[in-house]
């Protein structure tokens, strides 16, 4: 781990580290750990405004979002990425080289022009043919060299514009939950600051859905078990929402489905919707074939308001919890 503290403060650092471990039940593997670590060092405040906004609003610190926020903070960058960024540099080095060879030529090619037309004279034409002949073979080559400078260039717009498609596609990976492809808290933040930009007095609905007993699935038959149930919700709610709301996963078992610009009604038909099509989800334990207990989802609904940051309003609609039998009759009864 890179960091520069003193042998007695980094011990400090540990048995914090440790104690948070203990404090939320995270077991002291090295995933946890690292992250737990980086938090309690402080060396990383994106990572520890994170951890902390969890704290502040009550949300749980548990084994889903401590691997969102290794794969996010922890990791080193991928292979692929780091050689895409290999090449971009080598290709930028030898096209500066190359820019210099290029006005090294010209200016060869400009200083034997001036000595050509000084030798230039009527009265001595076979030494002003030489003079043309050798002038006719330096623009050849010039040429040549150009053409091939020029198809040095069209590669390296290709590859340039190849560049910027690979840039998009890591910061939109870096919206992204790793897990189940729906967006994250980050790409939350930065929408929502967008559509409020746009519209101060933009109405933003909130579906909140909570995932009932996943740890107690995962410990029970298994973590990969727990990594279906979420792939599989997450498909449901992408399912139902479309193009009209914003599905994001918070990191462990909660879900956040922002729809701006959806009335109160709409947005309490999608959350019915929502929970219908999850609870008809069923499971089966690939290793007895035997179908696991129906999984149990809580839902919840807010409407923004302009006095409250993104947090209060995420929190808020955790805790409006609404029945599906309360949750039918209030999208009908509007």
């Amino acid at each position: 781990m890179k960091f520069n503290s003193s042998l007695e403060k980094s011990h400090e650092i540990s048995k914090a580290t440790i104690a948070f471990l203990h404090e939320h039940q995270l077991p002291t593997d090295p995933v946890h750990y690292t992250v737990a670590y980086r938090y309690i060092s402080g060396d990383n405040v994106e990572l520890q405004n994170l951890i902390q906004q969890r704290l502040e609003y009550d949300l749980p610190i548990d084994y889903y979002f401590i691997q969102e926020l290794y794969h996010r903070f922890c990791q080193s960058p991928q292979k692929a990425e780091t050689s895409f960024f290999e090449e971009i540099y080598d290709d930028t080095s030898g096209l500066g080289t190359e820019v210099e060879l290029r006005k090294e030529e010209l200016a060869h090619y400009l200083d034997a022009l001036d000595k050509g037309l000084i030798g230039l004279d009527e009265n001595h034409m076979e030494t002003s043919r030489e003079v043309i002949s050798h002038l006719i073979d330096e623009t050849l080559v010039v040429k040549e060299s150009q053409r091939m400078y020029r198809d040095r260039l069209s590669q390296s717009g290709l590859f340039y514009q190849d560049f910027l498609s690979q840039i998009d596609a890591i910061k939109q990976k870096e919206l992204m939950d790793p897990l189940t492809g729906l967006y994250n808290s980050n790409a939350m933040e930065i929408y929502v600051k967008e559509w409020l930009e746009e519209d101060p007095h933009r109405q933003i609905c909130a579906i909140s859905l909570d995932i009932q007993d996943l740890y107690s699935f995962s410990k029970r038959y298994g973590t990969s078990v727990g990594e279906v149930i979420l792939n599989s919700i997450a498909n449901k709610i992408r399912d139902y929402v479309k193009d009209s709301g914003f599905p994001v996963r918070m990191g462990g078992k909660e879900f956040i489905i922002l729809l701006p610009d959806v009335s109160v009604e709409s947005g309490l038909e999608i959350a019915d919707l929502i929970q219908r099509g999850v609870g008809k989800l069923r499971f089966i334990s690939s290793k007895t074939r035997k179908h696991l207990p129906r999984v149990q989802v809580t839902i919840g609904f807010s409407v923004y308001q302009q006095e409250e940051n993104l947090y209060q309003f995420v929190q808020r609609a955790n805790r409006e919890r609404i029945s599906e039998k309360r949750l039918q009759m209030s999208y009908t009864s509007h």
